[in-house]
């Protein structure tokens, strides 16, 4: 798969990106940088002005401008499974959560109420049928999944009285049947134990 670097954002305007500037002025700090490869990837701040970094990657030293660049913040190598609790969120750290997330067969990560999902083209074992759904059904256990998503659904609808909607999408081959029809079995079997 080849991964196309991300357009260069726009130059920060003069009084937009106070807190960037000031975010980079520290040398040795991590920092977001455009990659081929990976898209984005972390180089090492060396210097920095109110419009150029200059830093080292893979030991190159490059200079860049600050409106191609993201900063880096520490809760971007946490593992969580929520992008919302990221600081400095941008478009680098949450397809690093993302990647590394997938990497390890977790390929469902929230966005506060929104589940994100990343086809995975391949079995993933356990991850899905009747033994994976005690994981999903306690109160107090909340993981990203499809079932914790239908549970929500299926409880609120329960608690209130009142219909309730799952919506799936996404472009074509993401995987938007495969997680519909997991969500309809889970609901069928769980309206059938009720």
């Amino acid at each position: 798969m080849t991964v196309t670097p991300p357009p260069p954002p726009q130059s920060p305007s003069p009084d937009g990106n106070i807190d960037l500037v000031e975010d980079l002025e520290e040398a040795g700090k991590s920092i977001w940088l455009p990659d081929n490869k990976d898209v984005w990837a972390l180089g090492e701040i060396v210097s920095s002005t109110s419009s150029t970094v200059k830093v080292i990657q893979n030991n190159q030293t490059l200079e860049l401008p600050l409106g191609r660049t993201a900063v880096h913040d520490p809760s971007h190598d946490l593992n969580i499974d929520d992008i919302s609790l990221l600081n400095n969120l941008s478009e680098a750290p949450l397809l690093h959560l993302l990647r590394r997330r997938f990497i390890a067969d977790q390929i469902y990560t929230y966005c506060g109420h929104v589940l994100v999902s990343v086809n995975p083209y391949a079995h993933i074992p356990n991850l899905y049928g009747p033994d994976a759904y005690d994981q999903h059904d306690e109160d107090n256990n909340n993981l990203p999944h499809v079932y914790s998503i239908a549970r929500s659904a299926f409880d609120n609808m329960c608690d209130s009285s009142k219909n309730q909607s799952v919506i799936i999408s996404g472009e074509s081959g993401a995987g938007k049947t495969e997680a519909s029809k997991h969500v309809m079995r889970y609901l069928i079997d769980k309206s059938s134990l009720n």
